[in-house]
C-alpha cells in the first residue's frame, strides 16, 4: 500500500493494529506518530511504558482520551521515564493527579551514561521507538504491533533504567 496521504497512514495502522504482524512501520512526522501512538495506547491490555526526553505537553495532550481510557481499565500500569522534566508541565501534572495511583512517572538519572531514544512499549507485543538528529528537525520512527523480540529487549531497557530512576 503506497501511503499517499495522512489517511493512508491511519489505515494502515488501524490494520496494523488488528492484525498484529510483525511488521515494522517506518514513520517521520509529528501526525504519524499521534496515529501509532494512539493504536497502541487503545492495544494495550495491562502496560504501557514510554521513555521520552520532555513528554512535550503539546503533543501528549492530544492523547489523553486514550491514556484515560486504558487507565480505566482493570490492572492496568503506565510507567513513564522522562529525561528532562519541566515543573510547568500541565500534561504531566494531571495525569498524575488524575490516575489514581496507576501512573507513574520518573526522571532519567543525570548518571546515565547516554541519552536514550524516545519509545514507548504496550505489554511485550508492540512498541514506537524513534531517533531524532541533534536540532529534532528529522524524526525517523518505527512502529511495530507484533514484534515480541524487539518489545521485550525495550522492555528489558526500560526495566533497568526505570530501577535507576528518580521519583517526581
Amino acid at each position: 500500500m503506497a501511503i499517499e496521504n495522512e489517511l493512508d497512514f491511519e489505515t494502515l495502522i488501524k490494520e496494523a493494529a488488528q492484525s498484529e504482524e510483525n511488521k515494522p512501520i517506518p514513520n517521520s512526522t509529528g501526525y504519524h506518530a499521534y496515529v501509532g501512538i494512539k493504536y497502541l495506547i487503545n492495544k494495550a491490555k495491562n502496560k504501557v511504558s514510554i521513555v521520552s526526553s520532555q513528554l512535550r505537553e503539546k503533543f501528549w495532550k492530544n492523547l489523553n482520551r486514550e491514556i484515560e481510557q486504558f487507565l480505566a481499565k482493570d490492572n492496568t500500569k503506565l510507567e513513564i521515564l522522562i529525561q528532562e522534566f519541566d515543573d510547568k508541565n500541565r500534561f504531566i501534572q494531571d495525569l498524575v493527579a488524575n490516575s489514581k495511583g496507576k501512573a507513574e512517572i520518573r526522571l532519567i538519572s543525570a548518571t546515565a551514561s547516554q541519552r536514550l531514544p524516545d519509545f514507548l512499549t504496550i505489554d511485550s507485543m508492540g512498541y514506537r521507538f524513534e531517533t531524532a538528529d541533534d536540532k529534532e528537525s528529522l524524526v525517523q520512527g518505527i512502529i511495530n504491533f507484533g514484534d515480541s523480540e524487539g518489545t521485550t529487549s525495550l522492555n528489558a531497557l526500560f526495566a533497568k533504567t526505570w530501577t535507576n530512576s528518580k521519583k517526581i
